[in-house]
């Protein structure tokens, strides 16, 4: 509530092993698949447990408001964590989710889509953007909505601290990130692609807030579903064309840090965000030092 704690966020994709994930054991955020690429009673199920489990260790009880979505219906024994729902008839009012941040993270991740369109148009390379890829961009996207942004939303569905009096309604929760009057690479998108001019970068962001993201499945569908995924995986792995990672040394990776720090210091225009940032993967590269011989 107070936007000082953000959880990692969890994506569920098709594939349950996809090629680009090859070599890769460590992700930014946490990763299911089914074949549908809903959330599932049986998914939600699974995360609710673990995310119980961490809470317990740390000795913390929470309460989490969730929506009444089908799969959110079958909740299991929880130690840490007291569920309550989002009445029916006024969720739409009373979700904070629904009040800025999922639009804020939306916009920095429809951003980051275009960035790297532009930037493999200039450089001449396929324009693709396989799993691995939006996992990264999700998690950069995350990181970037801000604890304002999500305190304003709770704020703004209602919910308040102890002692606040009344609730400022003048709240102004949402964030425009990307502006795009005079915007050069939404410009370039619409002229490559033709998009008509009522289809704004607005438009984009909004894209899909009607998709269908969530299903109860009852046993005999759990049963199709793990069958289904048996078989998406063989289906992904097939005809999965992206490259694989290779193991990177401890040796190179300190080399690359070195690069980075020599760009860093030597282009002008470089400020606090950037060294903090340089800092942070400093501090990153010592804790692992050791699991590696240089």
């Amino acid at each position: 509530m107070s936007g000082t704690e953000k959880i990692k966020p969890l994506l569920i994709g098709k594939s349950t092993k996809p090629r680009c994930f090859r070599g890769i054991k460590s992700l930014p955020i946490d990763y299911e698949s089914n074949p549908k690429a809903w959330m599932t009673a049986l998914l939600w199920n699974k995360w609710l447990k673990q995310f119980d489990e961490k809470l317990f260790k740390e000795n913390r009880k929470i309460i989490l408001f969730i929506d009444n979505c089908t799969a959110h219906a079958t909740i299991p024994n929880l130690k840490a964590i007291t569920i309550k729902f989002l009445s029916t008839d006024t969720t739409s009012k009373i979700q904070p989710l629904g009040h800025g941040i999922i639009q804020n993270f939306k916009v920095f991740y429809r951003k980051e889509v275009i960035r790297k369109i532009t930037s493999n148009t200039e450089l001449q390379r396929t324009i693709s953007i396989d799993l691995l890829q939006a996992i990264r961009i999700t998690d950069k996207s995350w990181r970037q909505v801000t604890s304002e942004v999500i305190s304003n939303s709770f704020k703004k569905a209602g919910f308040q601290h102890p002692g606040t009096l009344s609730l400022v309604q003048t709240i102004s929760s949402y964030q425009e990130p990307y502006q795009e009057k005079n915007h050069p690479e939404w410009s370039y998108i619409k002229q490559k692609y033709n998009l008509m001019p009522e289809f704004t970068f607005n438009s984009y962001v909004k894209i899909d807030d009607n998709l269908t993201i969530c299903s109860n499945l009852n046993d005999s569908e759990i049963e199709s579903e793990d069958a289904g995924l048996a078989n998406n995986c063989i289906r992904d792995n097939d005809r999965d064309d992206h490259s694989t990672s290779r193991k990177v040394s401890y040796k190179e990776a300190t080399r690359a840090l070195d690069i980075l720090r020599d760009f860093i210091e030597t282009t002008e225009g470089m400020d606090n965000i950037h060294f903090e940032a340089l800092g942070t993967i400093e501090d990153a590269m010592d804790k692992i030092k050791h699991t590696e011989a240089p």
